[in-house]
């Protein structure tokens, strides 16, 4: 399987090469209120809207250094099932063959770092859990 893999949170996570859709630069990300903090915005590219999440802050830790000036960043848009989404990682690796078929599997890949196979409906799911707006008390 071919795995589009990047890295964020010190981790190397991979997403199978169908759903990516293209690596931009330099959009401009509209920032959107009350929505999670790894939530950075919207990205309007040719006439279809993507969610942008930075993934440090998606996987618990701090935000990165690139999304906290939004300037100069790569995004990842993926597009599956009628969904788009946008991913600011840290780094971008590229593409790599794995003798898996298995999504939520950790490979050793040629190089021997360990990366982490996700879907995008796994990064879908776990945010529509995450809590909205401001916290109640």
């Amino acid at each position: 399987m071919e795995v589009f893999a990047f890295r964020a949170a010190n981790k190397y996570l991979g997403i199978e090469g169908q759903y990516v859709h293209r690596v931009v630069d330099d959009l401009p990300i509209a920032p959107v209120p009350f929505m999670p903090p790894c939530h950075a915005g919207l990205i309007y590219f040719r006439g279809e809207l993507f969610d942008v999440i930075d993934l440090s802050r998606f996987l618990g830790d701090k935000e990165s250094e690139i999304s906290e000036t939004k300037k100069g960043c790569r995004v990842i848009l993926l597009k599956w099932a009628h969904r788009k989404l946008a991913l600011i990682p840290e780094e971008i690796v590229g593409m790599i063959w794995i003798e898996t078929d298995e999504a939520g599997q950790t490979v050793e890949t040629v190089g021997g770092d360990s990366v982490q196979i996700m879907t995008p409906d796994d990064v879908w799911s776990s945010l529509t859990e995450r809590h909205y707006g401001p916290h109640q008390i």
